[in-house]
This record gives structure tokens, C-alpha cells and sequence, in this order.
């Protein structure tokens, strides 16, 4: 079914659908993700009570908003003025619309032209990869707090847990070693606990726990996993190694400091 969907990676709360510890995986030097210290998730903004609870009794001390300004308006985070999580917004897309956006730099016109003429998995990497080359002020932003003393452990999200977070956890994961095939392998995971989410609200009934999607709701998956297809993440990385010479050479292009990227390495691996 899913390779890397395991219950101790998949936080099971209320109010969320796509909850996921980045802990756990192995690395190029044979070492492994830390369990417990960084969360990805869809939105959490509106989460009840006792799944507030949950995770602050799983460990987490931050959260770190990725969502635009209009959605933070439209629903403001639970966790905004709590006393126990410390609170960030840093809106990872911005909230330009794709005329604006155009406008605003030669290299963003340039990543919206070329994707009218794509269509499946390269226009979704050409798109992610117009937000690594435009928002870097704001990612370095968001690497930087993960990497700040006392911020760990901390939950990052946006709304569907799949794009911006995607792209977060991807850097992450890639400043810590992870190979890119596992990584490409995390993304994709969204798409079954995004399908998992939306069986209730479809009035779906799971035949036997454990029963394979494509078992008794083949197209609606099939839809989902074409959301997150892992050739999208190997499009980035690819982008990221011709372009920047690899995530590394990203972070410190964007000004992330050798200080912090070793400080998310030392966090992140054990």
C-alpha cells in the first residue's frame, strides 16, 4: 500500500487529516531522522481541543504557519495566542495572483510562461520550483526558525499539508541526507491520508481496517495520488542540483548560514 505509512508516522487527531512525524528516516551516511521533532501537516488552525492537547503532549513547541494571508484571515490559528506553542506565520506562496505575479520579476514571468505549455507532473515541478526561485526571503525565514535554539520540536503546515509543507519537509529532509527517492516518497504519501480523510465526509465505508484503496475506491485515490506523484519531487531535486548544485547550495543561496543548516542537521538527524 504505502511503503513509509506506519502509525508512529501518522499523528491519528481530530480536526486533520494529514498529520506526519519526518522522524525515522534513513540517510546517505546510514544515520536516521529524529523522531519527534519536526511535524507536517495539513491545517491544524482549527484543530479542537483535545487534538491541541495531542500534540503539545507529543512534545511540540512550535508551529510554524505556511498559509497565505487571506486563508489566516479567513481562519485564524488556535495556536496564535496559545501559552504552551510558541506561534509563526510566514505565508510561503505570498498572495499574488498569477497576472501580478508575472509582473513582479523577469524570473517569475519567465516559470509562468513556460508552464502554459505543460500539463501533469512537470507543471506542478515548475511551479514548485517558481516558489523556490521567488520566495526564498521567506523560506530562509522559515529554515531559519527551525533552526533557533528552543524552537524544537515544532509543526509546520499549510492547508492541505501537500504543497508548501511538501516543499519544506523536501528541504529539510535534504539538508539532513535523506535520498531523494525517500524523500519524493514522503511527499506522495499525502495523497493516502488526504484520501483517508475524505472517506467520512464521501460517506465511504473502509470494508475491514486495512483494506487497500484500490480495493473499493480505486478512482478516487487514483485521483489523489495525482496530486502527489513522486516524479514532481524528482523534478525539483533535479532543478535544485542543475540550478543551485543541491539543496545545500539552495539554503545558502537564499542566506541561510553554515550555522543553521548545521543546526537543522544536528536537530533533525541522530
Amino acid at each position: 500500500m504505502c511503503k513509509h505509512a506506519s502509525p508512529q508516522r501518522h499523528l491519528d487527531l481530530d480536526g486533520a487529516n494529514n498529520i506526519r512525524d519526518i522522524g525515522g528516516y534513513a540517510t546517505s551516511d546510514r544515520k536516521t531522522t529524529r523522531w519527534k521533532t519536526m511535524l507536517r501537516a495539513d491545517n491544524v488552525a482549527g484543530l479542537p481541543p483535545q487534538s491541541q492537547a495531542a500534540l503539545i503532549d507529543y512534545g511540540v513547541r512550535t508551529v510554524i504557519d505556511l498559509r497565505r494571508d487571506d486563508q489566516v484571515e479567513k481562519m485564524s490559528n488556535v495556536f496564535a495566542d496559545s501559552m504552551r506553542v510558541g506561534y509563526f506565520h510566514h505565508n510561503f506562496a505570498g498572495d499574488l495572483s498569477g497576472d501580478d505575479l508575472a509582473a513582479s520579476s523577469d524570473v517569475a514571468r519567465a516559470w509562468i510562461e513556460r508552464m502554459e505549455s505543460l500539463e501533469g507532473p512537470a507543471r506542478k515541478t515548475a511551479k514548485y520550483c517558481l516558489r523556490l526561485d521567488t520566495r526564498g526571503h521567506v523560506i530562509r525565514k522559515i529554515l531559519s526558525t527551525l533552526s533557533t535554539p528552543g524552537i524544537l520540536p515544532a509543526l509546520y503546515h499549510c492547508r492541505g499539508g501537500k504543497d508548501r509543507t511538501g516543499l519544506v519537509s523536501a528541504l529539510v529532509l535534504g539538508l539532513a541526507g535523506v535520498p531523494d527517492v525517500t524523500i519524493a516518497e514522503d511527499y506522495a504519501l499525502s495523497a493516502y491520508y488526504l484520501w483517508r480523510g475524505s472517506l467520512a465526509d464521501r460517506g465511504v465505508r473502509e470494508p475491514y481496517d486495512g483494506a487497500p484503496p484500490e480495493s473499493f475506491d480505486a478512482e478516487e485515490y487514483r485521483l489523489r495520488q495525482q496530486n502527489t506523484p513522486p516524479e514532481v519531487m524528482d523534478g525539483v531535486f533535479q532543478y535544485l542540483g542543475e540550478r543551485y548544485g543541491g539543496v545545500e547550495g539552495y539554503a545558502l543561496e537564499i542566506g541561510l548560514t553554515k550555522g543553521q543548516i548545521a543546526a537543522i542537521r544536528g536537530a533533525i538527524v541522530e
